[in-house]
């Protein structure tokens, strides 16, 4: 982070073995102050076409879900996020499951923006 006080961060919390807390912050710039909005996560691994692996960060908040493609490493991770163009609904987890094994290395099957993210610590 190259700002005393970013507009926007997150921190990660290991909760279990496949799921995490993801708390974003986001300045309030009237009183300099974080509003916090708090996500319960989990990583999905899903290996498409020749064998070549994709990950997938799923995130949920009050009953929204929000799933992105991940890249990561120790450094930095990059978000793709899945459109929101997808009209088909799902009652399982497997149907949601089997719908983006079937799209997943289609390029339209992700927004444009990608999001990199850089591990640091946030020094008030």
């Amino acid at each position: 982070m190259d700002k005393e006080y970013p507009s926007e961060f997150y921190k990660i919390k290991k909760e279990g073995e496949n799921l995490y807390q993801v708390i974003k912050k986001e300045l309030n710039s009237e009183d300099n102050t974080y509003n916090e909005e708090i996500y319960t996560s989990h990583i999905s691994v899903l290996k498409g076409p020749n064998d070549k692996t994709y990950k997938f960060l799923n995130m949920e908040k009050e009953g929204k879900y929000y799933i992105h493609r991940i890249r990561l490493n120790k450094e930095r991770f990059v978000l793709y996020e899945v459109t929101d163009n997808i009209d088909e609904k799902f009652n399982t987890s497997p149907e949601l499951k089997a719908f983006v094994k079937q799209n997943m290395h289609l390029s339209f099957f992700y927004n444009k923006d990608e999001v990199t993210y850089y591990r640091g610590d946030h020094k008030k």
